[in-house]
């Protein structure tokens, strides 16, 4: 009796099981089969494929069709025809429609002038800001988005310049794709530029990137961190002109470019001339109470400094990477800056000596020249990195064979990414050899002349070290 109940049970599981799985084959199948003939009538179809950074219409595969008809609804759902990757995605925090699907910006909105203001408190532990960026417009548009992270928005608005109007906004947030939005019932007018003006506040980072207080508060925003610090068009080939303006406590220091104002409430401000035209990911700012001192050096250039931060270099406490390019003040680790003869070893010099030369190089391979996007980002590193031996060599040829002799150091430079850093270096070196060094000289330096305050990608540094060399090549 027993025996026959347990049988009969085993039976029934087993056939729906088998059942089951053979029906979902045939239908699948099935499905493959009549979708691959309806697609081979009219081949013309386009879905659109949702990816994690950006979205567009593409033709799809019969093999695709199979594959995502076998995994069956959860393939299917990644394919869709003008429907959002997921709620989160379309959805602002406050449940409204967001604006915008790709985690990469819209590029009908161009900003050409940011105009900054920062109010560090330290006893709060926050700062306060307001941004004012000039935008140009060239498709007609009834919203803006911009990066914002962990940012709290008090206020928005946006003036046309072209009729001095304001324009009422709404605000719309996508933490998801650290986005904001900023919709308007008035369309945008291609052609014209705007003021959008945002007022915020944030604490003070405890990470190291962003805006953050490690005894000072200093700035790390490589490669997607000024979104941190102020809203902005936080992508590499998104260059603007940048106007900061720091306020502080009068114990404190701001670096600036300008004299200091004494405001009628005690605080003191900081006014930077305007920047050069530069991604945002470069701008940067420290504030501090550190004593300044000044130098010459032997070339004759005068050199400020201060215990610690110095006006175009700056070493950090607890700075998380070796150092950071940014456009006239550079920051560093403290190792990768500061050198006493009386205490420090021979590799110290070798490395503070390489990273000066290397963050120095990316002025040049970095900031006057930026990779379009990170992808290439060994037209930054490897530059630079190549940069700073032949630097070297230059400059001190004695210090560069040590430094070629010296394995210790090589357990250094772990900290970097070998792939971006030397790799690229070695291919440049390669380069230089096979191309000669005036052929390679004058394609670097057509290079950075037709690419300067732009960006650039790999292909198009090949194409002038081509040229130049089959042009040399033709007149040896």
């Amino acid at each position: 009796k027993y025996l026959s109940i347990y049988l009969s049970i085993y039976l029934s599981i087993y056939l729906s099981i088998y059942l089951s799985i053979y029906l979902s084959i045939y239908l699948s199948i099935y499905l493959s089969i009549y979708l691959s003939i309806y697609l081979s009538i009219y081949h013309d179809v386009r879905v659109t494929v949702l990816h994690p950074k950006t979205s567009g219409e593409m033709p799809i595969s019969l093999e695709v069709i199979f594959v995502l008809t076998m995994v069956g609804t959860s393939g299917m759902a990644l394919i869709r025809a003008d429907n959002c990757a997921s709620s989160e995605t379309c959805l602002a925090t406050n449940r409204m429609t967001f604006p915008w699907r790709s985690a990469r910006l819209p590029s009908f909105i161009v900003p050409e002038h940011y105009h900054l203001n920062i109010h560090v408190d330290f006893a709060t532990q926050t700062f306060k800001g307001q941004v004012k960026i000039l935008i140009a417009v060239t498709k007609c548009s009834r919203f803006i988005v911009l990066h914002s992270k962990n940012l709290n928005i008090c206020e928005a608005f946006l003036e046309a310049i072209h009729t001095q109007k304001n324009i009422s906004l709404q605000v719309l947030q996508a933490p998801k794709n650290e986005q904001v939005a900023f919709t308007s019932n008035t369309s945008l007018e291609a052609g014209r530029k705007y003021d959008l003006t945002i007022g915020y506040t944030a604490p003070l980072s405890t990470s190291f990137s962003g805006f953050y207080k490690v005894m000072l508060a200093a700035t790390h925003f490589e490669p997607t961190s000024a979104r941190k610090a102020f809203p902005c068009f936080d992508e590499p080939h998104m260059k603007a002109l940048f106007s900061v303006t720091v306020v502080h406590s009068q114990q404190n220091y701001a670096i600036s470019n300008m004299t200091s104002l004494l405001r009628a409430d005690g605080l003191v401000e900081d006014h930077f001339l305007h920047s050069l035209k530069m991604s945002s990911y470069l701008v940067a700012f420290v504030v501090s109470d550190f004593a300044s001192r000044s130098a010459m050096s032997t070339r004759g250039i005068k050199v400020r400094m201060t215990l610690w931060v110095r006006q175009d270099l700056v070493a950090i406490p607890n700075f998380e990477s070796g150092a950071m390019e940014n456009w006239g003040l550079i920051t560093f680790r403290e190792t990768s800056l500061l050198y006493d003869p009386e205490t420090s070893t021979g590799l110290n010099k070798i490395w503070v000596t390489l990273v000066t030369a290397h963050e120095i190089a990316h002025q040049w391979f970095g900031n006057l020249v930026t990779m379009a996007w990170w992808n290439d980002i060994w037209l930054n590193e490897g530059f630079a990195s190549y940069m700073e031996f032949v630097a070297t060599n230059h400059l001190r040829p004695v210090l560069n064979q040590q430094f070629l002799q010296s394995s210790e150091f090589y357990q250094i430079r772990q900290m970097f990414d070998v792939i971006s850093y030397s790799k690229g270096a070695c291919i440049l070196h390669m380069l230089h050899n096979l191309l000669t060094e005036p052929v390679f000289r004058s394609g670097i330096q057509s290079y950075l002349r037709e690419h300067s305050y732009g960006n650039a990608q790999q292909d198009q540094l090949w194409q002038f070290t081509m040229l130049l060399s089959r042009h040399y090549l033709l007149h040896k």
